[in-house]
Order: structure tokens, then C-alpha cells, then sequence
């Protein structure tokens, strides 16, 4: 698992960083600091878990701040955030509507001194371990498979793996190895709709669901929307994905 570590206070970030190696974790990198350069760094490098300190350098809600310009470049990011004020853990439930990430869980600092820093971090590393979605390797990342929307081939040769945020990534394999349980890019949820085109079936709503596999791949096409629609068969009820799938 991947970690980054926000905190000011040296000997904290130390104790930190210690406990998550010691837990298995590979720490990215620990800075103290949130200037330009570090949230560049937060954001280009691929972290699976970010663990914040609310207060940074007298800016009492500096790792909010943090959390969400990185939340707005990939809403999959996850945080935790470390205090000692009850307060600011109950603001971050309720700056979710300005745009502000709920946080995936919170590191007391007084906790933390008295029941350990190993064991706190082994804590929380066990339970966020335990409750990741199944990943699949794209282009040297790993991509939670509930992200993906659907794939297809926009020209011969280069697939095109969109997400749910609305982004794609380039993968140069056949088609085919993405429903061959033997490849490495195996995606058991993923359903062909055209011979260029795979869906996730946990995206597909409405009655056509269950009869995807029963017509012929003849009948649907894709709108300008993303939208995989039937044919007129004389049918209203449609294959529906998520609304937005390219990036505008």
C-alpha cells in the first residue's frame, strides 16, 4: 500500500511514517509542508492512502484545503485525517457539500500517544486493506475495477479504458485479453456489447440488463454521450451507463 504523510510537527511525521513501514506500508513520500511543490507531488504520484494533519503551519484547516485540490484531480483519492479536535472531525462531515472529500478515517493525536503509534497505524492499514475493491493493472497503475466504465477501441490497435471520472487510459493489448481469465488484464465484470466494445456490468441499469447477452452485437451503438443504447427494436427500456463518461 501506498502512503503519503502530511505533518508539520517533525517527530509526529517520524512516528508516523516508522508505523506505516513497519506495517507493510511504502511511504511515497512525508513532507511538512503544502506549497506548491508537494501538492504537485501529492497529485502526480500514484498514492493509495493520504494521511493528513488538519493544522499545518498555523492554518488551522491547512489539510482540508490539501484534501481537496487533490480530490478534485482524482475523486478516488482517499484520506485520513490526524487532530486532537473533535470539532474539526465533525467539520469534515460537513464541508462534504463544498466540495471537501469525506474522509475514509481519523487519526487522534492523544490516541495515538496513548495506545501506540504501531498499533494505531497496524489498525488502520488492516481495516483500509480489507475493505479495497479488486484492482487490475493499467498502464503501470493500479485501477480500482468499480471505477471502470467501459472499454473500447476508438482505432485499430489502441483500447481506450474510460473511468468514472470521466478520463480514459490508453492500453495496447488485444480486446479479447480483457475477458480471458488467464490474462493479467482479466476484468470478470466486463461485458462485450460490440466486438469494440466492453462494458462493466455493475453500470448497466434498466430491464435490458439480463438480455445483454441475447442480441446480437447488431443492435447497439453508442451515442455521442458515451450512452450505450439499443437499436430501434421497438423497445423503450435501454443499456443506460453513467451519464458523463469523456471528459468535456
Amino acid at each position: 500500500m501506498r502512503v503519503f504523510v502530511l505533518e508539520d510537527d517533525f517527530f509526529i511525521r517520524r512516528k508516523l511514517v516508522s508505523s506505516c513501514i513497519k506495517s507493510g506500508c511504502e511511504v511515497i513520500a512525508d513532507v511538512g509542508d503544502i506549497d506548491k511543490e508537494t501538492l504537485q507531488k501529492a497529485i502526480c504520484m500514484q498514492i493509495d492512502l493520504y494521511i493528513l494533519d488538519i493544522e499545518i503551519l498555523g492554518n488551522e484547516k491547512g489539510g482540508f484545503e490539501f484534501a481537496k485540490k487533490i480530490h478534485q484531480q482524482n475523486i478516488a483519492s482517499q484520506f485520513v485525517y490526524v487532530t486532537n479536535h473533535k470539532e474539526l472531525m465533525k467539520e469534515s462531515f460537513q464541508n462534504h457539500r463544498a466540495g471537501y472529500p469525506i474522509p475514509y478515517d481519523f487519526l487522534s493525536k492523544h490516541r495515538l500517544a496513548l495506545e501506540g503509534y504501531d498499533e494505531c497505524i497496524d489498525a488502520l492499514v488492516t481495516k483500509f486493506s480489507a475493505h479495497q475493491p479488486p484492482k487490475v493493472k493499467i498502464d503501470n497503475k493500479k485501477i480500482p475495477i468499480d471505477d471502470i466504465m467501459f472499454v473500447e477501441i476508438p482505432y485499430k490497435g489502441i483500447l481506450r479504458v474510460y473511468l468514472k471520472n470521466g478520463k480514459f487510459i490508453p492500453l495496447e493489448t488485444p480486446l479479447k485479453n480483457l475477458c480471458d481469465p488467464q490474462s493479467e488484464y482479466y476484468i470478470q465484470t466486463l461485458i462485450p456489447i460490440h466486438k469494440s466494445l466492453l462494458v462493466n456490468e455493475d453500470f448497466i441499469v434498466d430491464a435490458t440488463k439480463d438480455k445483454v447477452g441475447e442480441h446480437p452485437a447488431t443492435l447497439y451503438f453508442k451515442d455521442e454521450n458515451g450512452k450505450v443504447l439499443e437499436r430501434k427494436t421497438g423497445t423503450k427500456n435501454a443499456v443506460k451507463l453513467y451519464k458523463k463518461y469523456r471528459k468535456r
